[in-house]
């Protein structure tokens, strides 16, 4: 992967995701991480991957982002284009100004912290090294509060919350509107209790083993999450009411 340090306007190449964290397994692929200060032409990165023989490859699909994929006979590999600057300041954002999300706040600051260095070029090492320095600060408690009292609001307590919308999504039998509450809750209940742990959110993949590093949880998390992901139609607002008052209970002591 150093082989894109050839291109002038690559600053620096990381190894993440489960690689890089030692959890990989069969069905993992290889995320690269390619910090850039200008544009990386399609051309340039067509030839780059052709030279690897690839049995398939997508180059800048865009779907997620400025990035190319392909597969070749020593693995598959997931590689995305970061602008240096835009990176400072998304991870300023969440580590300096204390900017929280609708779940996942953390999980850029995660990928950062954890990825490994493959190479880099001299003429950016202060601006990468500032990226090291804000990826390594220690979780800020102002942080944790920001990210718990904006999930703790969206989950319930106002106008129109997850749970509200859930109830009025079950009323209806509307079960494409169910799946994307659910799917919000949890993402700000899992928002929650990495905060509070204090620990990075490591994104949307095997949650409920991560789980099992954290100190502190919720009452009976996993059996009440699973509970709750099973559950159809009629049964969701009972079981996503549940885990919300085990949540709630657990924050108040």
């Amino acid at each position: 992967m150093e082989d894109y340090l050839e291109h002038p306007s690559v600053a620096a190449i990381y190894l993440g995701g489960s690689a890089a964290e030692g959890r990989s397994d069969k069905n993992s692929d290889t995320d690269i991480y390619v910090l850039t200060t200008g544009p990386v032409e399609l051309e340039w990165r067509n030839d780059f991957v052709a030279r690897r023989n690839p049995s398939r490859a997508s180059i800048a699909p865009g779907h997620f982002g400025d990035g190319d994929a392909w597969a070749d006979s020593t693995g598959t590999y997931d590689v995305m284009f970061w602008n240096l600057n835009d990176t400072l300041n998304n991870l300023r954002r969440v580590v300096v100004d204390h900017q929280a999300a609708n779940g996942y706040t953390t999980a850029f600051w995660h990928t950062i912290r954890t990825w490994h260095e493959v190479g880099r070029k001299d003429d950016h090492s202060g601006l990468v090294d500032e990226l090291a320095r804000l990826a390594a600060m220690p979780y800020p408690g102002e942080l944790a509060d920001a990210i718990v009292n904006r999930n703790r609001v969206l989950l319930r307590g106002t106008m129109f919350s997850l749970e509200e919308q859930l109830v009025l999504a079950s009323n209806r039998n509307d079960t494409v509107s169910i799946n994307h509450r659910t799917a919000a809750i949890v993402a700000s209940w899992f928002d929650i209790v990495f905060a509070v742990n204090p620990q990075t959110h490591p994104g949307e993949k095997r949650l409920l083993d991560r789980m099992t590093d954290l100190e502190s949880l919720p009452d009976h998390a996993r059996t009440e999450l699973e509970s709750f992901l099973e559950a159809g139609p009629n049964e969701a607002p009972a079981t996503c009411h549940t885990l919300i008052d085990s949540l709630e209970n657990w924050l108040d002591a």
